[in-house]
């Protein structure tokens, strides 16, 4: 997993490239880049289930929250 990046805008992040973590407050939630891609996710569907994985609103996303953004290496055996 790579480092920690803040999301300065939801624009940059690149669905099933990167994963996100979000905290808002004292919860938080993550989601490894695979799942978007797994569940055919577009972007806004990707923040808004980061934010149900961290028991958020939907689109708590939008204020007065932190989103991170991060590439993770998946491996996968036969």
């Amino acid at each position: 997993m790579s480092r920690l990046e803040k999301v300065k805008k939801t624009n940059d992040i690149k669905v099933g490239c990167d994963g996100l973590y979000i905290i808002k407050g004292r919860q938080g939630g993550l989601l490894l880049p695979q799942v978007a891609t797994d569940n055919k996710w577009d972007r806004k569907e990707f923040l808004e289930n980061v934010c149900y994985k961290a028991g958020l609103p939907k689109d708590a996303w939008k204020e007065d929250s932190i989103l991170y953004r991060f590439s993770a290496d998946i491996f996968y055996e036969d």
